[in-house]
Parts: C-alpha cells; sequence; structure tokens
C-alpha cells in the first residue's frame, strides 16, 4: 500500500498536479453547476467540498467556522520532536465538521505515537491521538475523494465527495 501511494506522490510532484484525472468520464462538480448553480452553491459551502482539502503552504479556509475568530485547523500537529509546518502538509482529510487528520508528503496520514496528538477535534477545540503508530493507512482516501480508482497507485477525480460520487460519473 505504501508503495502506490509513493508512486502516486512521485507522478503528482513530477507532473505538478493535485490529483490525477481518474476517469475522463468525470466532469467534476464545477461542470455540474452549469446546470445547478444553487445545488453547485449549497455543495460549495458543506462538508462534502471539505472532506479532502488540498493544502497550499498555509492553514485551509473552511465556509463554517465553529469557533468565532479562529480557524477550524490552527495548525499543523507536533510528533515527537517533529513541529510540522504547512509547507509540509499536502492535504487535510476533514477539518469542517468534527476532525481534521493531516496527509504528509508521501500520503501518508501523519499518526505518532500514543503521546503524540496529530488529530485537531474540531467540537472541543483540541488535540488528539490518531491511529497511535499506525503508518500506513490508505483506505481513508476512499470516502473523502470522488471517482477513486486503487490500481499501481491510487488515484481520483476530485478532491472532496463531488456530486458525481452519489450521481454518477457525468450524470
Amino acid at each position: 500500500m505504501q508503495l502506490r501511494l509513493l508512486l502516486l506522490l512521485a507522478f503528482m510532484v513530477g507532473f505538478g498536479i493535485n490529483a490525477v484525472l481518474a476517469s475522463s468520464d468525470y466532469a467534476g462538480s464545477e461542470a455540474c453547476g452549469n446546470c445547478h448553480p444553487a445545488k453547485l452553491e449549497s455543495w460549495a459551502e458543506s462538508g462534502h467540498h471539505s472532506s479532502l482539502v488540498d493544502v497550499d503552504g498555509e492553514a485551509p479556509l473552511y465556509p463554517y467556522n465553529y469557533h468565532s475568530g479562529d480557524p477550524n485547523v490552527p495548525n499543523p500537529p507536533i510528533v515527537g520532536d517533529v513541529l510540522y509546518a504547512w509547507s509540509d502538509i499536502d492535504y487535510i482529510i476533514g477539518g469542517y465538521y468534527r476532525s481534521a487528520v493531516f496527509v504528509d508528503h508521501e500520503g501518508q496520514i501523519i499518526s505518532g505515537g500514543e503521546d503524540d496528538l496529530t488529530a485537531w477535534n474540531i467540537w472541543d477545540a483540541e488535540w488528539k491521538p490518531y491511529h497511535a503508530n499506525d503508518y500506513a493507512q490508505d483506505d481513508c482516501y476512499q470516502c473523502h475523494v470522488t471517482g477513486i480508482e486503487d490500481g499501481e497507485t491510487v488515484s481520483w477525480a476530485e478532491d472532496g465527495v463531488g456530486c458525481e460520487a452519489c450521481h454518477g460519473p457525468d450524470s
């Protein structure tokens, strides 16, 4: 599993793209919005849109904030002696509704040891351990992206749960 994610990362970095288009049958949620603009607007403000967020070197903005004046996700975790920066993070899984976990440049969720607080709990505004001592978890993507294909590498058509995750490709 880890090898497949490493291959995905190498491909993504080599071609400078965030996600590999899994199938030409997927048009993407923006295309759906051409005929359904109100639905697209509602979706864009939902947790579905934000279930996997591409991090571009800084804290992502979410359409809803549980703690007025503070971001939903304040900063990346500290694991042991390693203080992660936003530049070390490729994606956040979650972060909109209940919790946020962080994905590194190797495509792995940052989990750490039993004493490492690596998941941000949005409801309680505190850090908690996440899958301590378990480094390889790539099954999270299947529920947090649209159009996933699991072959030599894991690829998907769209970050987050888009229109086509429920309605099918190019419906």
